[in-house]
């Protein structure tokens, strides 16, 4: 029987014989193959034998998505001897040769995954500029309906388009049979991309709900789970910083004034003005 090679940063980890029956590929608890890792989806992928002998992979709806020897998977594709199923940070290899760790080889002790705490800050990065490339998406295809919308004269407000309302008022349009394709074709693509980006901020939320630090940022007013975790991402371990003003540095945020393309000068903060003495007032003696 063929089998799958778990890999992690270029590491064997772990050879899984595969049977009869489909094998179920995520994060959650109840699959087959479980990888506890921020950038594994709960349900990722399920391979399992076709009706011709073959076996297949296809993707669960993951958020992340699933990759087939670089290829993203969109309908159940047959497997090759050698071939590359990747997501997050992690590989499996279908029906590939490879040397496993000493201690699986011979004791037969399984070898544990990386802790989320290792790989939990680059990891975190990942999920983040996931989440913004699909707010960026959404937001895009969101400009798209409404310049349609506009040329075919049902003006909307582009902050109620994306908006429950607004998309029920776009579906409910009476438009020709060209605009009615035009019009479903966006709002099933910002349906689409809205349903992922609520299982990225529902892990998201998740996270910063068991996460101390997050709930240490969250204490701050205005910043919610999702904040804490983009600035999480970004600052990394706050304990690296011994001012407030290496952190301003680090993110880009102090002032700098460009002269030429030859000399560069530093701007400095501004700082909140000092207290004025009372006339008359003396401030030590002479």
């Amino acid at each position: 029987m063929p089998t799958l090679t778990l890999v992690a940063e270029r590491t064997p980890i772990k050879a899984y014989e595969l049977t009869t029956s489909a094998v179920n590929i995520g994060r959650g608890e109840d699959m087959d193959i479980v990888i506890d890792n921020v950038s594994v989806s709960r349900r990722q992928a399920r391979v399992q034998p076709a009706a011709d002998g073959r076996w297949v992979v296809e993707d669960l709806s993951s958020a992340n998505g699933t990759y087939v020897n670089g290829e993203r998977l969109a309908a159940p594709t047959p497997l090759s001897r050698g071939d590359e199923i990747s997501f997050g940070k992690f590989s499996l290899f279908f029906d590939r040769v490879m040397k496993l760790p000493i201690q699986e080889r011979e004791v037969g002790v399984k070898p544990e995954l990386p802790r989320p705490s290792e790989t939990f800050h680059m990891d975190l990065k990942e999920v983040e500029r996931l989440r913004k490339t699909l707010a960026e998406d959404q937001r895009r295809w969101g400009q798209r309906l409404h310049a349609f919308l506009l040329h075919e004269g049902w003006p909307c407000p582009k902050s109620r388009l994306l908006t429950p309302q607004g998309m029920r008022w776009a579906a409910a349009l009476k438009l020709s049979e060209h605009g009615r394709l035009q019009v479903d074709s966006l709002l099933a693509i910002i349906a689409a991309l809205e349903v992922q980006l609520e299982t990225v901020d529902g892990e998201l939320r998740r996270f910063a709900r068991t996460d101390q630090r997050c709930q240490a940022l969250q204490s701050i007013y205005g910043i919610g789970p999702i904040l804490a975790c983009h600035l999480l991402a970004e600052i990394g371990e706050a304990c690296r910083f011994r001012r407030a003003k290496q952190i301003t540095r680090f993110a880009g945020l102090d002032p700098v004034v460009d002269e030429s393309g030859e000399t560069r000068r530093r701007g400095t903060a501004m700082r909140w003005p000092r207290r004025r003495r009372r006339p008359g007032r003396r401030t030590g003696a002479r």
